[in-house]
């Protein structure tokens, strides 16, 4: 039987139209968060500018992260990429707006993470604090999530309690 032969009334066809909708939903949604080389300059040049203009010295990475160690610890390991961590946080945008908190401490698996956290929980130690300036490209993306507009560069100040 072919694909024209089958009626709109039958399962299969209703079957068949939400695979298609599916499909075709999956192809925009991917294809829209596409990174753009552009923007990684352009969000690398303006955390620049953030971290000159307020005297900060920060590290960077080859994938664009900017991070500080604010209070460094001697002795101890890393997390790895499949760690569950341990942390207090603050996330905001590079204005200062606040968009997440977390006071107490918080759990989560390393990998389920956005880029930059991923990338930038591996470079600390328990006990520490740090700031991690992250690119859009490795936060959301041109997503927007909660009251994060697209395109955000992310600034979250990290306190790694424990990993396992």
């Amino acid at each position: 039987m072919s694909l024209c032969a089958i009626q709109r009334s039958t399962p299969i066809y209703s079957s068949f139209l939400l695979l298609i909708l599916f499909l075709l939903f999956m192809y925009i949604s991917f294809s829209c968060g596409k990174s753009n080389p552009d923007r990684l300059d352009s969000d690398i040049q303006e955390i620049k500018e953030y971290l000159n203009l307020n005297n900060i010295q920060a590290l960077e990475t080859e994938s664009g992260l900017h991070y500080m160690i604010d209070t460094p610890v001697e002795d101890g390991g890393h997390p790895g990429p499949n760690s569950t961590v341990t942390v207090k946080y603050v996330g905001s945008l590079l204005s200062g707006e606040v968009f997440d908190l977390a006071q107490a401490p918080v759990e989560f698996n390393v990998s389920g993470l956005i880029a930059g956290w991923r990338e930038g929980l591996q470079l600390m130690k328990i006990g520490e604090e740090a700031r991690f300036y992250i690119p859009s490209q490795l936060g959301y993306g041109s997503a927007s999530v909660g009251g994060i507009p697209p395109n955000s560069i992310l600034v979250f100040s990290v306190e790694l309690i424990d990993f396992y």
